[in-house]
């Protein structure tokens, strides 16, 4: 009976060594997942903060595109500009031609109409002459 007696005891020591070794190893156990879960976490927000980081990138990356976009718009403009006042330069010299082109017409209806005058009152004369 004292071998059954210390063979409980002995089997009661080691499952109580056992079990504090189970302790000793789920605490552990517990502690590691629970950093794992820690480091979980942090690695989440630093994928969240690279996510928003990629999206400012993304808008970044857009608002240099439209800038690209506004600059080849505005070369555009500066060569539909340069077109345009080469056009108003053209435009400018035709019409100072047309202005001479009218003075010379004026002089010449004004020749014109001294040499109507000038012919009526020749024929004016001649009646008058005749009629004496």
């Amino acid at each position: 009976m004292e071998t059954a007696q210390m063979l409980l005891c002995m089997r009661k020591a080691a499952l109580e060594w056992l079990a504090k070794g189970m302790a000793k190893f789920n605490q552990m156990h517990q502690v590691e997942l629970y950093a794992l879960r820690t480091n979980v976490a942090a690695k989440r927000a630093e994928l969240d903060a690279m996510k928003v980081r990629m999206a400012e990138m993304e808008a970044s990356k857009a608002k240099v595109s439209e800038v690209q976009a506004l600059k080849l718009k505005m070369v555009g403009l500066e060569h539909q500009k340069d077109a345009l006042a080469g056009r108003v330069a053209t435009l400018k010299e035709t019409l100072k031609q047309k202005a001479n082109e009218m003075r010379e017409l004026k002089v010449k209806v004004t020749e014109r109409d001294a040499l109507r005058e000038s012919l009526a009152r020749k024929a004016t004369e001649r009646k008058s002459i005749v009629t004496e």
